[in-house]
């Protein structure tokens, strides 16, 4: 795990269909094992037949495509540099995300990943994954987005509805707990790509992967948290 490659992950701004996107999932993601695009524009890596899908998205929030610059502290917050003044946001929501998936991807965590297209206008790509391919995702028994800020949630509720039993969400959260973390179950998630699936895969949850202050100037990550 690299410090250096999630803070050079950031500074690609890139909202949906843009062609930074496109460079940055060229860099990124396809040279993943056996990564592959959809019609709708998302990214596929099979790893193995367990019935977990992990989720995350490759578009930012950015009001403009483009390159920015990042500065990392001393205590390990990653944050816009003061000289990126075109930049509306970091938009670690979700580059933390990708980062995550790539990295258990080349350490070959069981399960099948998508990398979604368009979450930020709606969450376009998993829309029509649920619409077109309801009988293939009904195949898995769980799906978790790594998408939500802070670093302490497994959701259970999206859009006010519950779409991970409080059994699945403390199952997780002992799996992921030690080296201090401390994951609960949480009811007051919006939404991500995984709420897209919750008529489908009986538990779609979304995990706080260490980022603050989403879709602003402000927004940091802690990098600590996300290693």
């Amino acid at each position: 795990m690299s410090v250096k490659t999630l803070a050079e992950m950031h500074t690609y701004m890139r909202p949906a269909g843009s062609g930074v996107e496109r460079e940055f999932c060229a860099r990124y993601i396809e040279p993943l094992p056996g990564a592959y695009q959809d019609e709708y524009g998302n990214y596929h890596v099979k790893v193995t037949d367990d019935p977990v899908l992990w989720s995350c998205h490759t578009d930012t929030v950015h009001r403009a495509q483009g390159r920015q610059r990042v500065r990392l502290s001393d205590a390990g917050l990653l944050r816009l540099h003061k000289r990126s003044k075109r930049s509306s946001c970091l938009g670690a929501d979700d580059t933390v995300g990708v980062y995550l998936l790539c990295e258990m991807i080349w350490a070959k965590v069981p399960g099948y990943y998508v990398f979604h297209f368009g979450e930020e206008q709606g969450c376009i790509g998993s829309h029509n994954i649920a619409e077109d391919y309801s009988a293939w995702l009904a195949q898995f028994d769980a799906a978790i987005a790594f998408d939500r800020a802070g670093t302490a949630d497994i959701i259970t509720h999206q859009c006010g509805m519950r779409t991970a039993s409080d059994v699945f969400a403390r199952s997780l959260a002992a799996q992921l707990n030690g080296s201090g973390l401390r994951y609960v179950p949480c009811d007051r998630g919006l939404f991500t790509d995984t709420e897209s699936y919750s008529e489908i895969i009986p538990e779609c949850s979304n995990v706080s992967i260490g980022y603050e202050h989403a879709h602003s100037g402000d927004e940091s990550v802690d990098t600590n948290h996300v290693m």
